[in-house]
């Protein structure tokens, strides 16, 4: 394994994609211009006409396009503002508990020495903080923070139970790497991107419903102009459709960076530890009980949100191209090509 090359390769294919990404944002306003382009269309019946609309209403348009922008950008700089407060907020989020250094249970003393020797091996100036997530039996672990002094190492309760203390030390130090080479950054604003995208959506679903309603209360007093409440609800579902196509969009982008970074993460944990064979145990357990227990996948509802943190496919997906990781099969042979030839 060229731990260089994989690290070279992930940095130049991240670039294009952030970039992708940022395109990806300007193109949900275009989508929003085009379905008003088509409800004029339908309307009217004719492109002739549909243009003109456009034309003339073009300074409406202008100022909308721009509201959708600053709800694009305030709804992500909300999140953000949100996770300020580093790794630990995003464990809060994810309703992980700290492990605090006098703790008497064995595993979690086991795992908070697991993480001193990781951050000493790669080389960190802080330990990270130590979170576990408690009642989530399947293998999986993330780290979180902005930079290393408010970083955190989350762990599944699972991952304490079920994996031995070499296997342990191994996707410790994959989630160390993404501190060391500053993924996390990256992570908290796709975080804040794709949460903004999916503003929209949520936009969408209050102007339908405040739509609704308003018709609802006006008609019990007067008659209300059904084309006004056809314009609302078009809008509505114009924004949760341009919401949801961003938000796919976002999900294939977020996904695309974080598995080139999984196999970087991946070898420089073989370089800390030194020991392949364990990054290869803890892969093939995963592996396993994915396919006899279908235990893979977290519980939390939040795991969505942050699901390319994850060491492993923390949720369902019913397309690889959505899937935040590698194939597990695919990170096995990696890490030991030769012996997977056998």
């Amino acid at each position: 394994m060229d731990f260089f090359e994989h690290k070279e390769q992930a940095i130049k294919i991240s670039r294009y994609l952030v970039l992708l990404f940022i395109l990806g944002t300007i193109g949900v306003i275009v989508i929003i211009y085009l379905f008003i382009f088509g409800y004029f269309y339908f309307h009217f019946g004719s492109l002739s006409q549909a243009w003109q609309s456009i034309h003339i209403h073009w300074p409406e348009l202008a100022v909308f396009g721009a509201v959708v922008t600053l709800v694009i950008v305030g709804g992500t700089f909300y999140q953000v503002s949100r996770l300020s407060k580093g790794g630990s907020a995003v464990a809060d989020i994810l309703k992980a508990r700290l492990v605090t250094e006098n703790t008497q249970n064995p595993d979690e003393q086991k795992a908070l020495n697991i993480v001193h020797e990781m951050a000493i091996a790669s080389g960190l100036s802080k330990i990270p903080k130590l979170y576990i997530m408690d009642g989530e039996d399947s293998i999986n672990a993330f780290a979180a923070g902005w930079r290393e002094d408010d970083a955190v190492i989350g762990l599944t309760s699972g991952a304490v139970k079920h994996l031995d203390r070499s296997e342990l030390q191994a996707v410790v130090g994959h989630e160390i790497s993404h501190i060391q080479n500053g993924d996390m950054y990256l992570n908290i604003k796709l975080m804040g991107i794709v949460f903004g995208l999916l503003v929209l959506t949520y936009f969408g679903s209050f102007v339908i419903r405040n739509a609704l309603y308003g018709s609802m209360m006006s008609g019990r007093r007067s008659r209300t102009d059904p084309r006004a409440l056809i314009v609302f609800i078009v809008l509505g579902v114009g924004l949760i459709v341009a919401g949801f196509v961003g938000m796919l969009f976002g999900n294939i982008i977020k996904a695309a960076i974080s598995r080139q970074r999984e196999y970087l993460a991946d070898a420089s944990a073989v370089q800390f530890t030194r020991m392949p064979e364990a990054m290869e145990g803890a892969l093939v357990k995963i592996r396993d009980m994915s396919k006899t227990e279908n235990k893979n996948h977290l519980n939390n509802p939040n795991a969505e949100q942050a699901s390319h943190m994850f060491f492993t496919e923390a949720v369902s997906r019913f397309e690889s191209l959505f899937a935040t990781h590698p194939p597990i099969e695919e990170r096995i042979r990696r890490i030991n090509p030769v012996r997977n030839k056998i």
